[in-house]
């Protein structure tokens, strides 16, 4: 099985998901890291960091290019809010749009064309126990958070299990953050549209809860989660890119953006998968 990601901006979490995947993947698997190419990057130092890391590690690393035809179907959508300045450089500050745009390109130009089983997660989703992913794909072609909201069902993919043969004309499949039936969906809301074209396909469903705040830890808030696939659990870190605080007209998590907040999620995080 092939695990991707991709990370542009969280150096630090590289080595955590790494050994986390080492240690419980219970199945062989190939893990490759997507960054953005250095002449489109927000944040260039520090996606030549992850590949660093990566090289490091052994890991192979690939680099997302400009693509306009991704980035002429986001002014589509969104007359005027371009994802890119003047220079070709990602425009700074548009929340989670570097992430978005790397999202539909492995989904268009990558994801599309595996023969094999796959497996799409954040950079900030760790293993916790020992796991065969592939087992969750028996009798299904896709495993996913399924959200429904206002009448509409849609995916939500921060971990995604999937058999890209399976999946009919997957390569349309839209990600962006936009209006559906009226309605403005984050992340994977215009995935309403594919499942219902395609309601042969069968989902797993991954459960997930979340925690708000634990007292007992030392960063506040203590926003973390887990994934349910069956009794095994996966854990979500959350907000690792800090994309949120970006957003404060629609998030107030301030104290995410300090780096001492990360300092000390992160060393508890490490503790808590015991790596």
């Amino acid at each position: 099985m092939k695990i991707f990601t991709c990370n542009d901006c969280s150096p630090e979490l590289v080595e955590l998901q790494v050994a986390s995947f080492h240690k419980n993947m219970m199945e062989d698997y190939e893990f490759i890291v997507y960054v953005c190419d250095q002449t489109i990057s927000k944040t260039p130092e520090k996606a030549q960091e992850v590949a660093d890391i990566c090289r490091r590690l052994g890991v192979e690393v690939r680099e997302i290019p400009r693509d306009r035809e991704i980035e002429e179907y986001w002014l589509s959508i969104a007359p005027g809010y371009h994802l890119f300045q003047p220079d070709g450089k990602f425009c700074r500050g548009v929340g989670g749009d570097t992430f978005n745009y790397m999202l539909q390109y492995l989904w268009q130009r990558v994801f599309s064309k595996e023969q094999g089983p796959i497996c799409f997660c954040h950079s900030d989703v760790f293993l916790m126990e020992p796991i065969k992913l592939s087992d969750y794909l028996k009798g299904y072609s896709l495993v996913s958070v399924v959200t429904r909201n206002k009448g509409l069902t849609y995916l939500w993919e921060p971990l995604m299990i999937l058999n890209p043969q399976e999946l009919p004309e997957m390569e349309t499949m839209k990600w962006w953050p936009s209006l559906v039936e009226g309605i403005w969906t984050d992340t994977g809301g215009p995935t309403h549209f594919y499942l219902k074209a395609h309601p042969e396909i069968k989902i797993r469903e991954i459960g997930q809860s979340g925690i708000e705040d634990d007292p007992n830890v030392d960063f506040h808030p203590a926003r973390y989660a887990f994934f349910h696939l069956g009794d095994k659990r996966v854990f979500h870190y959350y907000s690792a890119s800090r994309w949120c605080t970006l957003m404060s007209y629609y998030w107030s998590y301030s104290k995410e953006q300090s780096d001492d907040y990360h300092a000390r999620k992160l060393a508890w995080t490490r503790k808590f998968l015991c790596l």
